[in-house]
């Protein structure tokens, strides 16, 4: 409770009316965000999040107010005003738990129905909105560089995380090494032909909401829209690569099922997924060692396995 300041109090008494209660759900150790659950005296949930690095609040706003009722996300109750010193979005509570904590307990048949319903959400969120420039809003200030050219917009990309990773005193660096330099490798070829796309930039396991019917587990909603902004639509694979299709890659086509209702597929798709695994990997590595040695290590391991084929 030390990050709710007084001013920030009176607006939740003022916004929730009654007696409720709080607690931390957030990774607060990480120092980013401070993320919290509120529960009114009527049952009702909110979460509360209080923002601690640039853009985040700016991104999860747009994305917000851009795909409401379009697919199912938390709506916004209140925000931060702009003469506020502290960043912060109160949202309602969707119902569910995190698809990640229950994925192997999924019968497959079941497994196959969430996939196929993510590549439709996907799809859709894909298909409302077409930019012309890649990176953070425009609208999220005047400092802001967005990039017209894709490779160069890669390019800068990548040479933030290489300077992160090379700041640091990190123990695989010959292994961070090689991967950088198999991932520039593919400036030469890679390519998009599809125009930027409003991207969620971390839909993943951890981010999906699922409720159980009965024996049936069904997708409730999306979540964490903080790295939200225009880019190519094909990044948004990445994270359902990582985390589930190395290990089941049967499920791969369903999402594509999913998606392709919506959004055509690109003809390269699996060829950039090589590429946006490098770089995924490199980017969990080049922020991660000082703050949770696992996902560091999950970081490690995917590099080793893309480069080595070394599960």
């Amino acid at each position: 409770m030390s990050y709710i300041n007084e001013r920030l109090e009176n607006i939740i008494n003022e916004t929730i009316k009654g007696n409720y209660s709080i607690k931390d759900i957030g990774h607060h150790q990480l120092g980013r965000h401070y993320v919290y659950e509120i529960t009114g005296e009527d049952k009702s949930e909110y979460i509360l999040k209080i923002y601690g690095k640039a853009f985040r609040f700016c991104n999860e706003i747009i994305g917000l107010e851009l795909l409401n009722e379009k697919i199912i996300c938390p709506n916004i109750i209140n925000k931060s005003k702009s003469e506020s010193e502290v960043e912060w979005l109160l949202m309602n509570k969707l119902d569910g738990v995190v698809l990640e904590d229950v994925w192997n307990d999924i019968t497959t048949d079941n497994k196959i129905a969430i996939i196929e319903k993510l590549g439709e959400l996907m799809g859709k969120m894909h298909s409302c909105y077409k930019y012309d420039y890649y990176g953070i809003w425009e609208t999220c200030g005047t400092a802001i560089l967005n990039h017209k050219n894709f490779i160069e917009y890669r390019k800068d990309k990548d040479r933030v995380i290489i300077n992160n990773i090379i700041s640091q005193q990190l123990p695989h660096m010959e292994l961070l090494a090689d991967a950088y330099y198999n991932l520039t490798k593919y400036y030469q070829t890679l390519f998009t032909d599809s125009s930027p796309r409003l991207c969620h930039h971390d839909f993943s396991p951890r981010n999906i909401l699922v409720v159980k019917d009965d024996e049936y587990w069904r997708v409730n909603g999306i979540i964490d829209f903080e790295h939200c902004y225009p880019d190519d639509p094909d990044i948004d694979f990445t994270d359902l690569y990582q985390t589930i299709f190395l290990d089941e890659p049967y499920l791969a086509k369903y999402l594509i099922n999913g998606y392709s209702k919506y959004m055509s597929i690109s003809e390269d798709l699996a060829y950039k997924m090589q590429y946006y695994l490098l770089n995924k990997g490199l980017f969990i590595c080049s922020w991660a060692y000082e703050y949770t040695i696992d996902y560091y290590n999950q970081g490690v391991n995917l590099l080793r396995r893309l480069l080595y084929n070394n599960p």
